[in-house]
């Protein structure tokens, strides 16, 4: 074949490329899609992940399953899908918890946040509130700081366990009043809910939702909420900002996939969660868990959202003191 020839059949054979790129590409999503929440289920975040998901699969024309993958305090899960095939077929529930605190809290993980995972979207932040067993002699923010100073490390608090959102806003409670409490930490809700309605703790930072029905019930009294605003739920709960403390935090939730996942799919899903989380139900859900959307925050915001806050989290959790091994 000479010099012509040989050019002729690669011409032909590049003008054929871009054809059989386009005859093979497929369009997503074109099965189901699992979403993976790490947490287990029957809780509001699962409620919620639920719900997002509904709309997810009427608006993309593919279902999205959640699946409860729990362990390790999120750990198990958050690693099954940084470890997933980059497809765009599995996201995670990306929470506060091991996506920002746990770099700092734990000393080796099983993955690295912004390596092992692609910002898709922001979601929810939820605000913690300061709740104490109704007969103690406190009932305002007021009473509580005056009686710890008077008693310090004399009062307790409960968590769910070392370097949880609840322990870490009570550690910064302590911080910003510059009192002393004696920390408790939980393996099992449950047991830590019945003793602050005993009396046996005297105090803990929880979620509203968590907390409304001991609130209902009377046998719990809300101080302080962990926000710029009051809640509508409880217009009556001062924030802790108005009291003239810096306690402003919260926990958060996010939509991550696998490191390596298409742009154009990544992007797309980016798209449909920022026109889901408008629907109604999803925003009348919100408002009625007084969550504080985050649906704003794209790939490029979410990254730099996780970084500022992976630092907030740092600094607190060395303040603190606070590790896992």
């Amino acid at each position: 074949m000479n010099l012509k020839s040989i050019l002729a059949a690669s011409v032909c054979v590049l003008a054929a490329l871009p054809f059989a790129s386009s005859a093979q590409s497929i369009p997503y999503p074109d099965r189901p899609i699992t979403w993976v929440v790490p947490f287990p289920a029957g809780n509001v975040t699962d409620a919620f992940s639920r719900l997002v998901a509904q709309a997810l699969t009427k608006k993309l024309g593919q279902s999205i399953v959640v699946e409860n993958r729990t362990g390790a305090g999120g750990i198990i899960g958050t690693q099954a899908v940084a470890n997933a095939k980059p497809d765009g077929y599995t996201m995670l529930y990306g929470s506060s918890g091991p996506i920002a605190t746990y770099v700092s809290l734990y000393k080796k993980l099983p993955y690295v946040p912004l390596q092992s995972f692609v910002p898709v979207n922001g979601l929810a932040a939820n605000p913690l509130i300061l709740v104490v067993n109704a007969s103690k002699p406190y009932k305002t923010v007021e009473e509580f700081v005056a009686y710890l100073k008077k008693n310090p490390g004399t009062v307790n608090f409960g968590s769910p366990g070392v370097g949880t959102g609840s322990h870490l806003t009570g550690e910064l409670f302590q911080m910003a009043t510059g009192t002393t409490m004696t920390h408790v930490p939980y393996k099992e809700s449950g047991g830590l809910y019945s003793d602050l309605r005993a009396g046996r703790i005297d105090a803990i930072f929880d979620f509203i939702p968590v907390m409304r029905p001991h609130l209902n019930a009377g046998t719990v009294l809300a101080l302080g909420v962990s926000r710029e605003t009051r809640v509508k739920s409880f217009p009556n709960i001062p924030t802790f900002k108005e009291k003239g403390y810096d306690l402003v935090l919260a926990s958060w939730s996010s939509i991550l996939m696998p490191a390596g996942t298409p742009v154009d799919i990544v992007q797309k899903m980016s798209a449909a969660i920022q026109e889901v989380m408008k629907l109604p139900e999803i925003v009348k859900f919100q408002e009625e868990n007084d969550q504080m959307p985050l649906s704003t925050l794209g790939p490029n915001q979410l990254r730099e959202f996780i970084v500022k806050e992976t630092e907030v989290y740092r600094i607190l959790v060395k303040k603190s003191g606070a590790s896992v091994d």
